[in-house]
């Protein structure tokens, strides 16, 4: 399957590799996990929804949460 790439504008005083990294998906191939956290409003669900996207058509599960129903999820495991 071809490799995909995001175009992300650059955004001040942030590694653009940051972002193109997890991007690969290899993350998830390497049963890696991966926690985005930052102040509302920063793009978070934004960068989420892309990768979760990218994973998908990568043909991997995808979850999704904020804090709240993590801590409910945890609680009950």
């Amino acid at each position: 399957m071809p490799s995909r790439t995001s175009t992300i504008a650059p955004l001040e005083g942030v590694d653009r590799s940051l972002f193109q990294t997890p991007a690969t998906c290899q993350w998830i191939r390497d049963a890696n996990h991966l926690v985005i956290v930052g102040p509302t409003g920063t793009g978070n669900s934004w960068l989420v929804c892309a990768l979760g996207n990218t994973a998908c058509r990568d043909r991997f599960s995808v979850f999704q949460a904020s804090i709240p129903p993590v801590r409910r999820f945890r609680a009950s495991a």
